[in-house]
């Protein structure tokens, strides 16, 4: 008896700490969710066309939806197939991440940066940091199988260095075989190294 008076009581001190929706919740729940049945049962075939409508209205049937264009990548400028979109207008398509994050960096330099203070930053820092030095670097990387092609290691800190410097001679910049891959150490050990 003293069990069951225990559980008694606790459900008492939780009901009086509930709120009165929950407790009126409680009491009616079994009879809301049959009426909610009971009305779902008798307008089944109204209530499944006001889903219909809506769908049609909020979404668009899909033989209404006009036909692809073709416009044209904004980095690689190749021909793309895209659902034309009526709110972004001159909305820049891209065929994939990579050419949308090349497209975004270039397109996001200069005075069009919000970082932009008036070109302070010297010609050749910013050369260093383009998107086509950076792909120049990894295709030198790949050729070399990320292997220092002075002493063959493997696990260091790699540098993309020009075989005929990067100032003297500006159109052998971004040629890969202008490039070999050497790492800090070797580097250092350059004529070129730190405008010697």
């Amino acid at each position: 008896m003293a069990v069951g008076s225990s559980i008694l009581t606790i459900t008492l001190q939780e009901e009086s700490e509930l709120t009165y929706s929950q407790r009126w919740y409680r009491k009616n729940k079994e009879r809301s969710l049959a009426k909610m049945r009971e009305y779902v049962e008798k307008n089944k075939k109204a209530i499944s066309e006001y889903k219909h409508n809506w769908c049609l209205e909020n979404r668009g049937d899909r033989r209404d939806r006009p036909k692809k264009i073709e416009v044209l990548c904004g980095y690689c400028r190749k021909t793309l197939l895209v659902q034309p979109n009526i709110d972004k207008k001159n909305q820049t398509h891209y065929c994939n991440l990579k050419c949308r994050n090349l497209g975004y960096s270039e397109n996001k330099k200069g005075s069009s940066s919000h970082f932009w203070k008036g070109g302070k930053t010297k010609e050749s820092k910013l050369l260093r940091v383009s998107a086509k030095y950076k792909q120049w670097r990894v295709k030198v990387f790949q050729r070399d199988k990320y292997t220092c092609q002075h002493c063959w290691g493997e696990n260091c800190y790699l540098h993309a260095h020009h075989i005929k410097a990067f100032s003297d001679f500006p159109k052998l910049r971004y040629i890969v075989d202008n490039g070999l891959t050497l790492c800090v150490d070797c580097h250092r050990e350059t004529g070129t190294w730190g405008n010697k």
